[in-house]
């Protein structure tokens, strides 16, 4: 009798480890899955990059421009690996896996002073060098999903693959103030629809060096 429970609390042990085991690997496989699909670049033709460089240099003229004339130094598909050097997750609105979503940088001198969070701070502090745009390259007459400042370009240096980008730190910072790295991991976000959605006009993170706008159409 004994042995038979003993016997009987082994398989249900044995049983238990397996079904784990099998949970953990599928959730692995679905990780992988993803990442892998998120991460395979779509090839945008030369008249939808013609486009979605035109969108991004009007919502960049919708600021006030200091000086020269603002360039787009890229306009491609939007990868994971992209986000997640930002130090953001993909969300059910922001998803690299969707190959309509493109990414587009613009070099500009601009004066952030229209947007939320930035418009009482002196003009040092609300000017930026570069910005960064989220498109649908599906939706022409609607606005940006996300736009992302950067003073210097250094939170943009893995997706231009530009090194020599130089550190973003917050304006008056003292000599030899160093960038944060705000890269994460893919293990580290929620599941997608479970992440925490900005209302709309706020600003996430409100602090500098690199500053982001979620946009809700």
């Amino acid at each position: 009798m004994k042995r038979s429970w003993i016997i009987g609390l082994t398989l249900a042990l044995i049983t238990l480890f397996t079904v784990t085991v099998g949970v953990l690997a599928i959730g692995g496989v679905r990780s992988n899955t993803y990442k892998q699909a998120a991460s395979q670049e779509t090839t945008l033709d030369e008249a939808t990059k013609q486009e979605l460089s035109q969108r991004a240099l009007r919502f960049t003229l919708e600021h006030k421009v200091l000086s020269g004339t603002p360039q787009v130094l890229l306009a491609r598909d939007l990868v994971l690996d992209d986000l997640l050097g930002l130090g953001m997750c993909p969300s059910a609105d922001i998803d690299p896996a969707n190959e309509h979503l493109a990414i587009v940088v613009v070099k500009a001198d601009v004066d952030w002073g229209d947007v939320q969070g930035q418009t009482n701070k002196p003009l040092e502090a609300r000017r930026f060098g570069y910005l960064l745009y989220i498109l649908d390259s599906t939706a022409p007459g609607s606005g940006p999903k996300l736009e992302v400042a950067s003073r210097f370009g250094g939170s943009f240096r893995h997706i231009l693959h530009d090194p020599s980008l130089p550190d973003d730190v917050p304006a008056g910072a003292p000599p030899g103030t160093r960038q944060v790295d705000k890269a994460i991991t893919l293990d580290k976000c929620p599941p997608i629809g479970k992440e925490y959605h900005t209302p709309s006009g706020q600003v996430e993170p409100p602090v500098n060096p690199t500053t982001v706008v979620e946009k809700q159409n």
